[in-house]
């Protein structure tokens, strides 16, 4: 039996106050709270506390308590015999009843696998995760409140004095009218998180147990060098000083700081640079096109330069994960289950694990002492610069796990002239040490590996391309196979050349490693030039090697419209389900689902099936679903109506299936005893006591599949144990 819960609360986590100017600032210059801090912290923060409680017990009447008032006994005896207790993002009440409720007013241990929520569900069931947008897409007869987010300004953050009120928070009782309303916000959320219970399909039995270890490893968090953290923000600090220095000089006073976005591109548009936005991607393109205008205009493209260089990775995640480190030096909350759209794959959240850079400075060694340095420039062929150490020669290495060591130990100076001198450009040297800032608490070290090539053995897999099967099960040389497949070169000339020079041959990162990526969901110029094709041939060139990978890869190919005619068929004849090899898709009217080998369904909700053309002018049946969109290339964020076909219907499976297999040997090793503390897509990692556990044993529990992948070809191989997080 499941009892309902949601919290209010007030707290001034995530916000300072500024004495001097008399205001609450955010800790991270924009959104200070919850959104600032993350959840771990805000709850652990001595100044939070509960406003409003409400709940409903199974077969009771909604109920609401507020501190003062005698401790909810029906709930709190609910919890002491074993009941669930569910709620929408249920980490946040679990955090808020552990930090808050047992330490201020008594209650009880609340049980974390004793918890259940409605997020999880709607997730799970296509649906976006927010309570109001899950409600509103689902037309559900309960709907979230929408008074909610100004009474929460009012009551659940800090406010700044006023000449004539100089109080810094507002009380709930001195506001009765507010305060009612806010109690009936409460109350409503309630009946909303209910009304999405009982309209959602329930986790199946496995998805409960991938969900609840999610759980476990999000209350876990992972161990961060805090002294390192704090050695490189002075350091990001003081260069931020300097380079905030440097903009005002270059503008004449005109720009003050470099988020000053509005204010940035109206000063080029006076000098005729037509620039309209200032995104990361925009500045890349702008700043490597020599025949831009910003080119003719030094100091217009050193500000993209310093604005480019202030918004890096490095400066946002350095923040963030400073900002999110709970007292016990963990960072929690880092992974959200089921974040990924459709497919069930993890999204990060805070410091985001999952896409941190691998590094890629330019880093040169000293023949004679060893120690590392920026890469100095070449003149007439030799470098011309010698060891900062020692004044030995110098040789070019490429970015690793001893480069992010050494500069983080450097760094501990906070000398940022030592560090410019040494490094160069700092923030894209730090860039590559975020990584290892993560580390294994004292007494334990951390165990990782990762699956090699995951997706492209499940397409194979699931297509039945043999060769490539056969490619997984041998060499593994899937890049340099698949350049031999285009281009016509001996698979044996490349590896000798790699053999003979110590690195690759070019083909393979420029014709091979581009065709795997992009070529799998069917990519066609616009993918393979997406991924750098354009920088080595033409576009004739480019789409000649497109038909070639094709042409090799026919059962793949198949594989894309045999999904499109199932679920075409599916959508056409509700009731049946049609399949194409090991997917099936069955549609009751209102929902499609892809069945995967695991038995989990992917949903698309409302489709429909209609008339339409192809890019390319061609008549074709055209997919159409709708479901919550979170990538600008596939139209308006949000909840709205998207199109479908084979390519993409093909990237849902494989990146699906690609996470079953992931969940299922994250349950291995959570069975086995290892304590995930991170996980990025086909990688986990465990932080486990010394003395306890390997490598062999951790891989040993990711490639023990389970029977409906039996014989395929995913391994977990060559990895590593050490204090410090890297990427092999």
């Amino acid at each position: 039996m499941t009892a309902s819960l949601d919290f209010e609360t007030y707290s001034e986590a995530g916000f300072v106050f500024d004495y001097a100017a008399q205001r609450w600032r955010s800790v991270s210059g924009g959104q200070g709270g919850i959104m600032a801090v993350g959840a771990a912290v805000y709850a652990e923060h001595p100044s939070t506390e509960v406003l409003i409680a409400c709940y409903q017990l199974p077969g009771g009447s909604l109920e609401t308590w507020v501190p003062g008032m005698p401790n909810p006994a029906p709930l709190l005896a609910h919890v002491t015999a074993g009941g669930l207790v569910s709620a929408h993002n249920s980490f946040f009440e679990w955090l808020i009843w552990e930090h808050v409720c047992r330490r201020l007013y008594g209650w009880p241990a609340l049980p974390l696998e004793n918890t259940r929520d409605t997020a999880a569900l709607v997730r799970a069931y296509g649906l976006p995760g927010s309570l109001a947008a899950a409600a509103a897409a689902l037309g559900a007869a309960q709907q979230k409140d929408t008074t909610g987010a100004s009474l929460i300004r009012r009551f659940s953050i800090p406010r700044s004095p006023t000449k004539n009120d100089k109080r810094l928070r507002n009380y709930m009782g001195h506001d009765h009218e507010n305060a009612r309303l806010f109690y009936a916000y409460c109350a409503q959320d309630v009946r909303t998180e209910q009304g999405l219970a009982q309209a959602v399909p329930p986790l199946s039995p496995l998805e409960l147990d991938v969900w609840k270890l999610d759980q476990q490893i999000n209350v876990r968090g992972v161990a961060v060098d805090v002294d390192a953290v704090r050695d490189c923000q002075a350091i990001v600090s003081a260069l931020s000083e300097r380079l905030t220095a440097e903009l005002r000089y270059l503008t004449n006073e005109r720009i003050q700081t470099a988020s000053q976005v509005s204010e940035i591109l109206a000063m080029f548009a006076d000098y005729q640079i037509p620039l309209y936005n200032l995104q990361a991607d925009t500045i890349t393109d702008v700043l490597g096109n020599a025949a831009y205008p910003v080119h003719a205009h030094p100091w217009a493209r050193r500000v993209l330069e310093i604005r480019q260089a202030l918004a890096s990775a490095s400066v946002k995640k350095l923040a963030a994960i400073e900002r999110t480190v709970c007292a016990d030096g963990r960072v929690r909350g880092l992974f959200q289950y089921y974040g990924a759209e459709r497919t069930g794959r993890w999204a990060g959240r805070g410091a985001q694990p999952q896409n941190l850079p691998r590094g890629n400075a330019a880093v040169a060694k000293c023949v004679e002492c060893g120690a590392l340095q920026s890469a100095p420039l070449e003149s007439g062929g030799t470098f011309d610069q010698l060891c900062f150490t020692c004044v030995g020669g110098l040789e070019p290495v490429k970015w690793n796990f001893d480069c992010a060591l050494a500069a983080l130990h450097s760094f501990a100076s906070r000398d940022v002239d030592a560090a410019t001198a040494r490094w160069g450009d700092v923030l894209g040297v730090m860039a590559g040490c975020l990584r290892s800032l993560f580390v294994a608490a004292p007494g334990h070290r951390l165990i990782a590996s990762d699956y090699s090539a995951i997706e492209a053995v499940v397409v194979a897999a699931l297509a039945g391309e043999e060769w490539r099967l056969d490619v997984f099960r041998t060499h593994g040389k899937i890049y340099e196979t698949s350049a031999n497949k285009i281009t016509g070169i001996p698979l044996d000339e490349y590896l000798a050349y790699a053999e003979r020079n110590g690195e690759h041959h070019p083909d393979r990162q420029k014709i091979g490693k581009i065709a795997e990526l992009s070529s799998a969901y069917g990519g066609g110029l616009g993918a393979w030039r997406a991924f750098g094709a354009g920088e080595h041939m033409d576009d004739e060139t480019i789409r000649a090697n497109v038909r070639r990978w094709r042409d090799e890869s026919p059962s793949i190919v198949n594989f894309w419209y045999g999904l499109e005619r199932a679920a075409i068929a599916a959508i056409d004849n509700p009731g049946y389900t049609y399949a194409y090899r090991e997917i099936g898709y069955h549609c009751d009217g209102s929902v499609l689902r892809c069945i995967l080998p695991s038995g989990r369904a992917l949903v698309y909700h409302s489709p429909r099936v209609a008339d339409d053309v192809t890019p390319w002018g061609d008549p074709k049946r055209q997919i159409f679903f709708w479901g919550w969109n979170s990538n600008p290339k596939y139209g308006p964020l949000g909840w709205i109506e998207q199109r479908s076909y084979g390519g993409r219907l093909t990237e849902n499976v494989v990146q699906a299936v690609a996470r079953d297999l992931m969940a299922n040997g994250m349950l291995n090793a959570a069975r086995a005893g290892y304590n995930i503390v991170l996980h990025v897509h086909d990688e986990i990692v465990a932080e486990q006591p010394t003395g306890h556990g390997s490598v062999t044993e951790l891989e040993q529990c990711m490639n023990a599949l389970p029977s409906w992948a039996a014989g395929w070809p995913v391994v977990a191989r060559k990895g590593w144990e050490g204090q410090w997080y890297r990427k092999e």
